[in-house]
């Protein structure tokens, strides 16, 4: 069994349970190719918490969006303008330059690929967005284009929850 390292911690100290689980994490991360990778299971489970703690400083974007569940029925056009609003401001966390939300899921995502395009091509980009079902909203044009992979001229990993 290999063990990995975090900031010279042992991976397996912070994360019980779960040594498979990184090191196919840290192997897709240490690919030559882009990779997409969909981390699925029950709630409250530990899913979020592992990938955080394993990549914790190398997320070119990270974004988790908005839960639909405390919304009320008949409010699906304010359900995407907040969740467009929030992927907006965490654009913004990491450096986009934007200062209004994006107006539909196409604009989103070209604009993360403009991000991740003006980063560093010497290092691996990693892509994380959590509870991205929750971002399929209803209405025409509402689901979120996921191409993005590759955007830097380097491969890139792209994790969703």
């Amino acid at each position: 069994m290999a063990e990995l390292f975090l900031n010279n911690t042992k991976m397996k100290e912070l994360i019980t349970g779960r040594v498979n689980e990184q090191e196919v994490l840290e192997n897709l991360y240490k690919s030559h190719q882009s990779e997409f990778v969909v981390i699925y299971g029950r709630r409250r489970v530990g899913k979020t918490f592992l990938v955080r703690e394993l990549f914790e400083n190398r997320f070119a974007f990270y974004h988790t969006a908005l839960s639909p569940f405390e919304m009320e029925n008949g409010q699906a056009e304010l359900l995407i303008k907040q969740q467009l609003m929030v992927f907006g401001n965490s654009l913004r966390d990491f450096g986009d330059y934007h200062d209004i939300p994006p107006k539909d899921w196409f604009q989103a995502f070209n604009w993360l690929k403009d991000l991740l395009s003006g980063m560093s091509k010497r290092k691996r980009l990693v892509v994380f967005i959590d509870e991205l079902p929750w971002m399929d909203t209803p209405g025409p044009d509402s689901s979120p284009p996921l191409n993005i992979s590759g955007t830097a001229g380097e491969p890139a990993s792209i994790i969703c929850c």
